[in-house]
């Protein structure tokens, strides 16, 4: 038995916004999903789960996220280094794609470079966007710009 992992007979929900597939199966080699089809497999060369009626999704996508928490962690943590903090968005980025996360949107905090570094394969993360700045709305909770007359006070 190899590193080809085989789920079959599963019901396949791909993210395309299409219908179900049944009695899919789906095929995977070191960590890469290789093959996906209606065929049966034989199980003799790989590990096997027979998913009968239950669902595969081979990813999550996460469209909100804060993976590094550069505003936060120096006032909950302030004995962290800019290295310590670069270390917890590495794992925290790891740890979202082992439970499944595959697509992330980080919505302000993560500095392109980690976005960079997954693309390069040098860090493990889901395919990820980052906004740089914290994305809100005017007069939201980071709105500096102050278009509201109660929240524009407090930021100035």
């Amino acid at each position: 038995m190899g590193s080809r992992i085989v789920f079959a007979n599963g019901q396949l929900i791909d993210g395309s916004g299409g219908p179900p597939r049944h009695a899919v199966t789906l095929v995977v080699e070191s960590d890469t999903i290789s093959d996906v089809s209606e065929q049966p497999y034989d199980g003799s060369d790989c590990l096997l789960f027979d998913l009968e009626g239950k669902v595969i999704m081979p990813g999550l996508v996460d469209c909100h996220e804060h993976a590094n928490q550069w505003v936060m962690w120096p006032v909950l943590q302030p004995s962290l280094s800019a290295g310590d903090m670069a270390c917890l968005a590495v794992a925290y980025l790891g740890a979202c794609l082992e439970v499944g996360i595959t697509a992330l949107c980080d919505m302000g905090g993560l500095e392109a470079g980690f976005v960079r570094g997954i693309d390069q394969g040098l860090i493990r993360g889901p395919r990820t966007q980052t906004s740089v700045q914290f994305a809100h709305p005017t007069a939201g909770l980071t709105d500096s710009w102050g278009g509201s007359p109660r929240w524009g006070r407090l930021w100035r």
